[in-house]
């Protein structure tokens, strides 16, 4: 029987690529591990069947198994993540089929809207990441219309992200959001790897939220995101309130946009006076549901104003980081699928796709493509939306 004569160190490079071991990798190929063992050392070789399965599980090219070293993929994203030195610039498979199918869907929404004579948005790049954080969020909060402080109608962090997620959207912000690799359950993100990335573009912004996150964290991660289309500088974020100094600047620089857009520094002060109490923790978290922000949030601001010493922050920050934030998963059940499928492909990619498909502009193949269905499944989506 004819062996592949794959290159056993790209095997490897694939496998660790992947973060899957030796014993998951055998189980989908459906071999023994010592079987595998025996492929990475050169000892022997898969027969061209067992390669392609290694290829399917290893989410690379077949081709990629028999180069003489691993590839070099060049993201058109850049990196501004807080992360070991190391790890910097390294992309998982699932992450970097996320990026792909996010420049795949805002190159198809630039082209439309072009096509349909739109005009750029006028907030993309407007400002500098030099200039006052305050001006800036103000200015996002004036184009998204955004109130100071969530109205009361605003009940939960829930429907505080709902609410800025359409706000965006209206603006004409492409916002997808997905807690998977496309539509695939096996493959989940990691929210340690990212929390959300942002796509310049004057015609289609992108922002991505990694819906692992909690509800607070996503709030913030969209009020970060927006600060980078705000300013131009787009790219992959896993933004954390409290950044070290020596950290990247034009994330902290972000930090300081998103905190302003969510906690305005004055209606802040005035609620932190307003509030009785000396004990730091149960003021941030008074002033977290108010806001519809996270505690971690609230407590940044508060030192940042000199309402609080730097060590009794500490204390508060870490015993809010202990407490549990029961804020993972929407408290409504679970959507239906097609809610699901939207919400993952964009409502305003959606909208204009299927809209250009009933209109006979692109075609039902293609469209499923962009939106990672079947065209059966595209059909029933048709019925239902439009």
């Amino acid at each position: 029987m004819d062996r592949a004569a794959i290159n056993p160190a790209i095997l490897q490079w694939a496998r660790e690529r992947a973060a899957l071991s030796h014993g998951e990798i055998a189980k989908r190929v459906n071999v023994k591990e010592e079987t595998l063992h025996l492929w990475e050392t050169g000892a022997e070789r898969p027969t061209f069947r067992q390669a392609q399965a290694l290829a399917r599980a290893l989410h690379i090219p077949l081709g990629y198994l028999f180069l003489s070293e691993p590839p070099q993929t060049v993201t058109p994203i850049t990196d501004f993540r807080t992360l070991p030195h190391a790890q910097r610039g390294q992309f998982s498979p699932e992450l970097e089929a996320t990026i792909n199918d996010a420049l795949r869907k805002r190159d198809w929404l630039r082209e439309w809207r072009i096509q349909e004579g739109a005009e750029p948005l006028p907030f993309i790049g407007r400002f500098k990441p030099n200039q006052n954080p305050e001006t800036i969020a103000n200015n996002i909060r004036e184009v998204l219309d955004i109130p100071l402080i969530p109205p009361k109608n605003i009940r939960t962090w829930e429907e505080q992200l709902r609410s800025l997620i359409g706000q965006a959207e209206t603006a004409g912000i492409l916002i997808l959001q997905n807690s998977v690799t496309l539509s695939d359950n096996r493959r989940p993100l990691s929210v340690d790897e990212f929390r959300g990335f942002t796509l310049v573009d004057p015609y289609a912004p992108v922002i991505f939220i990694n819906t692992q996150d909690t509800i607070a964290g996503r709030i913030f991660t969209l009020a970060h995101e927006l600060a980078h289309l705000w300013t131009g500088m787009g790219g992959i974020s896993n933004p954390d309130p409290y950044m070290p100094e020596n950290e990247s600047e034009i994330e902290r620089f972000c930090n300081q946009v998103a905190a302003e857009l969510l906690v305005p520094r004055d209606e802040f002060l005035r609620e932190w006076q307003l509030l009785g109490g000396d004990d730091p923790l149960e003021k941030a978290q008074e002033l977290a549901a108010a806001f519809r922000v996270s505690v971690f949030v609230v407590l940044i601001r508060a030192r940042e104003q000199g309402l609080i010493a730097e060590n009794a922050f500490r204390r508060a920050y870490g015993q809010a980081a202990w407490q549990v934030e029961a804020l993972k998963e929407d408290s409504e059940g679970q959507p239906g699928f097609f809610n699901v499928w939207r919400v993952r492909n964009g409502r305003v990619l959606v909208n204009e796709l299927l809209r250009a498909v009933r209109q006979g502009d692109v075609l039902y193949r293609e469209a499923s493509q962009l939106l990672n269905v079947s065209p059966k499944t595209l059909e029933s989506a048709m019925g239902k939306f439009l």
